[in-house]
């Protein structure tokens, strides 16, 4: 009866060990402190603020943060699509104010899938801008700057049900003369589902 019970507590372990996410990190071999540019879907977004390298947070049971897209309505003749996702020092060990890290593009109105997958090998500078926020996110504790965004790819994956996009970029940007955001990359694989547009 011992054997069996250490039996079944080995296979639960190997189970629920196996079953855990793993963070798809590739250090660059030019900058150790990013992920590697890739366009697989990995779910990793890194860059750097101020010259110190950060990353999107990760869980063992859910895997990488993924990002969130959302086209806010405006007041003006353009909407404007923001994608933010969850940031933290690369260096978990060393505390860092910056919690989210967003990338705002001004679209039309009528801004749909079809048009974010016409980003596809775009580069759009000059009307982006990029925010930073602390937590808890309030007006006071988010400050904005300029952007600029490289899509690198983008193409819509339907082998998964439902449908996925798989969205790789790079970016940069500052914020006036105090906030630099150098060598930003990201490379997701998210459900159709999730976009809210």
């Amino acid at each position: 009866m011992k054997n069996f019970i250490l039996t079944i507590l080995a296979v639960s372990a190997i189970i629920l060990f196996t079953a855990c996410a793993k963070r798809n990190f590739y250090p660059d071999d030019n900058d150790a402190g990013l992920s590697r540019f890739t366009s697989y879907g990995y779910n990793i977004a890194t860059n750097y603020i101020n010259g110190k390298p950060f990353i999107n947070p990760f869980s063992a049971l859910h895997g990488n943060f993924l990002p969130v897209f959302n086209k806010i309505s405006t007041n003006s003749s353009e909407d404007t699509l923001n994608i933010s996702w969850a940031i933290e020092r690369e260096d978990t060990t060393t505390y860092e104010p910056y919690h989210y890290l967003n990338l705002w593009i001004p679209v039309s109105k009528t801004f749909s899938k079809e048009n974010l997958l016409g980003y596809n090998g775009t580069r759009i500078t000059d009307s982006c801008s990029i925010t930073l926020e602390r937590a808890p996110v309030s007006p006071d504790t988010t400050t904005k700057g300029s952007a600029n965004i490289y899509f690198v790819k983008i193409e819509e994956d339907k082998s998964y049900s439902p449908a996925h996009l798989q969205i790789s970029g790079l970016f940069d940007g500052n914020i006036g003369d105090s906030v630099l955001i150098t060598k930003g990359r990201f490379d997701f694989n998210i459900a159709e589902s999730a976009l809210n547009f």
